[in-house]
C-alpha cells in the first residue's frame, strides 16, 4: 500500500505510517520513530533571514549598549510640561496674542503684549528732491537697449596696454601731429652721403647728419644748409673764397666776397686805432690802442699762439730801473721775517730742506704778480746790518718760479745759519 502523506502539511506535522512516523520540515517529509534514515538537512535561504545584516560591530555596539545599564531607571525627562513650569519662564495674566520676550535684566522669558504697528498709510516722499525726478522714459529706454547688449565684461576688451612704441610703428610710422614731451629724446639722423638726404622742403627745419662730410646740415628754404664747427675750415663760409691762402696772407674784401691776399702796408697796414682808458672789447692783430689814462700807446700783438695788448710806446720801463725794492729784516732767532719796500712783496721762513735742497731754515721771498719766467727778473742782495760788529754775512740766492725766489742767509765767520739780520733787495726785469 502507498504512502500517502497530507497535501498540504505545515512544519512538524507528522505522519505515521506502518510504524514509522514521518515530520515535515517545510520542504520534505523525514522519518522519524524507531527507523533512523541518514539524511542531508537543507538549510532555508540564509539571505532571506533578518539575521543576515547582523555585523560583528552591530553585536559589538549591543554589548556596549547593555553594558550602560538599565535606561529606564536612569530618571530621563519624560515631560516637558507648559511653558510657565520653566525656571526661566515668569508668566503674568495671560492674554491671547501674548509673546514671550526676555529680560536681560532679570535673565527670564515673560510674556508681552505686542505694539507692533498694526496699520499704516504711506505717504511719498518729495518726488522732485530724489534723484529718481531726473528720470525721464528716454534713460529707461537707453538703459534697457544697454543692457540687451550684453555683460560688456565678458567681451575682452582691453585692460592692460601692451604694445611698445616699436610695434605701434609697425603699424604706422607717420603722422603730422606735433609730439610733446618734456624728456629726453634720443634719435639718429645720419645719413651716409649728401644724396641720402631727404626733401628739404618737406622736412624745413630738419637737423641730420651727414657722415661722408662729418658736419651737420639743416633744412631751410627748400635747401640742406651745412652747419659751421669746430672741424669747418673758414673757407667753408658762404662769402669766403676756397682759394688757397699764402703764408701772412689776409682776408679782403672784393664786394662779394672775403679773398685771401698778400698784406698792404706792413704789419699795421689797415689797423683799427682806438682811444679809451679801457681796451676795445674785440681786435685784430696790428690795432692800436691809446691808453688815454696812462698816456701809453698799445698794439695787438699775436705770438703765434696767443694774442694780446702789448706797449708800443713809449718804451718799456729802463732795465737800470728795479721793479721791486725794500728791506728783508730777519729777527727773534730766525723765526721771523718782514718785508719793507714798494708793489707787494710778501715774506716768509721755510724749514730747512735736507737732502739736496737748504740744510738750513731759510726765506722766501714772493712778488704780486709772476714773471714769464725765472730768466725774466735779476735778484741784487746785500746784507746792509749784520746782527754782530766784524761778522762777515752772505747769502745764497736759489730761483725755482716766476714769482718767487728763495734766500738762505749765514754768517761767515762763525760759519752759522743768521738768526738776525737786514737785507737790501732790488729785483730787475731782463
Amino acid at each position: 500500500m502507498a504512502l500517502d502523506f497530507p497535501a498540504s502539511p505545515n512544519i512538524n506535522d507528522t505522519y505515521t505510517f506502518g510504524g514509522v512516523t514521518w515530520t515535515w520540515d517545510g520542504s520534505t517529509w523525514k522519518v522519524l520513530g524507531r527507523f533512523q534514515f541518514t539524511s542531508s538537512e537543507t538549510d532555508p535561504i540564509f539571505t532571506a533571514s533578518p539575521a543576515n545584516n547582523i555585523l560583528n560591530q552591530n553585536i559589538t555596539n549591543w554589548n556596549l549598549a547593555y553594558g550602560w545599564g538599565d535606561h529606564s531607571v536612569a530618571g530621563y525627562l519624560t515631560s516637558t510640561g507648559s511653558i510657565g513650569s520653566h525656571t526661566d519662564v515668569t508668566l503674568a495674566t495671560l492674554q491671547d496674542g501674548n509673546l514671550l520676550k526676555f529680560n536681560a535684566g532679570t535673565g527670564n522669558w515673560e510674556n508681552w503684549v505686542p505694539n507692533y504697528l498694526t496699520s499704516y498709510t504711506e505717504t511719498d516722499p518729495v518726488f522732485a528732491a530724489s534723484v529718481a525726478a531726473g528720470i525721464n522714459a528716454t534713460n529707461i529706454t537707453n538703459w534697457n537697449t544697454s543692457y540687451n547688449w550684453g555683460d560688456h565684461s565678458l567681451v575682452g576688451y582691453l585692460t592692460a596696454e601692451v604694445d611698445t612704441l616699436d610695434t605701434v610703428l609697425t603699424r604706422g610710422a607717420t603722422t603730422t601731429q606735433d609730439i610733446n614731451t618734456t624728456g629726453k629724446v634720443y634719435f639718429s639722423n645720419n645719413f651716409a652721403a649728401l644724396g641720402d638726404l631727404p626733401s628739404a622742403t618737406t622736412y624745413h627745419g630738419m637737423f641730420a647728419h651727414v657722415h661722408g662730410e662729418g658736419h651737420g646740415y639743416f633744412a631751410h628754404a627748400g635747401a640742406w644748409t651745412q652747419l659751421l664747427d669746430t672741424g669747418s675750415s673758414l673757407s667753408e663760409l658762404a662769402d669766403v673764397s676756397t682759394a688757397a691762402p699764402n703764408t701772412n696772407d689776409v682776408l679782403t674784401w672784393d664786394g662779394s666776397n672775403w679773398s685771401p691776399a698778400a698784406g698792404g702796408g706792413g704789419a699795421g697796414g689797415g689797423a683799427n686805432v682806438t682811444i679809451a682808458d679801457t681796451a676795445p672789447g674785440s681786435a685784430n692783430a696790428g690795432d692800436l690802442w691809446w691808453e688815454s689814462d696812462k698816456g701809453r700807446l698799445k698794439i695787438y700783438y699775436n705770438d703765434t699762439d696767443s694774442t694780446q695788448w702789448v706797449d708800443a710806446s713809449p718804451p718799456l720801463a729802463d732795465p737800470r730801473t728795479p721793479v721791486y725794492v725794500g728791506e728783508l729784516e730777519l729777527y727773534s732767532s730766525g723765526s721771523q721775517v718782514s718785508w719793507i719796500g714798494n708793489n707787494g712783496v710778501t715774506v716768509s721762513v721755510m724749514p730747512a730742506e735736507g737732502g739736496g735742497g737748504f740744510q738750513s731754515n731759510y726765506v722766501r721771498v714772493s712778488f704780486p704778480t709772476a714773471f714769464g719766467s725765472i730768466n725774466d727778473y735779476a735778484v741784487q742782495a746785500t746784507v746792509c746790518d749784520p746782527a754782530t760788529v766784524g761778522h762777515i754775512y752772505g747769502h745764497s740766492i736759489r730761483k725755482t718760479n716766476p714769482q718767487y725766489f728763495d734766500m738762505l742767509i749765514y754768517n761767515l765767520t762763525s760759519s752759522a745759519n743768521a738768526t738776525q739780520a737786514t737785507v737790501a733787495i732790488a729785483v730787475y726785469a731782463i
